[in-house]
């Protein structure tokens, strides 16, 4: 999940405030502002600086490139950034092979593995279900 969470280029976490996550709109890679502020700036060779793409940025204007709102709500719905905050930070999570954004949370008793959300849904409706957490306690 980190590397969701920050920038490809300067390997900064994105934030809320000035490391935003930026969409560069001729390719739709995703930056923080002050990489793509540095791109910007650099009248010699404007591309994405993903390796793999190299993209012309052939737009100038700031107000076209557009905050990629999905790791913005990731950012503030988990409090990542906030001082204080008790809320768990993704990257401890074991995340579902099945569903990538999803982390197991729930151990299915009849089937005998883990599950996400999901899973309960699609795959283990009326299983009998318990908390990872209380498998793991139980087992010690």
């Amino acid at each position: 999940m980190n590397f969701i969470l920050t920038c490809e280029s300067c390997e900064e976490r994105f934030n809320e405030h000035d490391r935003q996550p930026v969409i560069l709109p001729d390719c739709g890679h995703t930056f923080c502002e002050q990489c793509v502020g540095k791109i910007l700036g650099s009248n010699v060779g404007m591309k994405c600086p993903n390796e793999a793409c190299q993209t012309p940025v052939t737009k100038t204007d700031p107000g076209q490139f557009t905050k990629n709102h999905k790791i913005l709500a990731l950012i503030t719905n988990t409090n990542l950034n906030r001082p204080g905050s008790t809320a768990v930070d993704p990257e401890n999570y074991i995340y579902c092979p099945r569903h990538y954004d999803k982390p197991i949370e729930y151990f299915c008793k009849l089937c005998t593995g883990t599950v996400c959300v999901k899973c309960i849904f699609d795959e283990h409706n009326g299983h009998e279900l318990i908390q990872i957490e209380e498998m793991a306690s139980s087992l010690k």
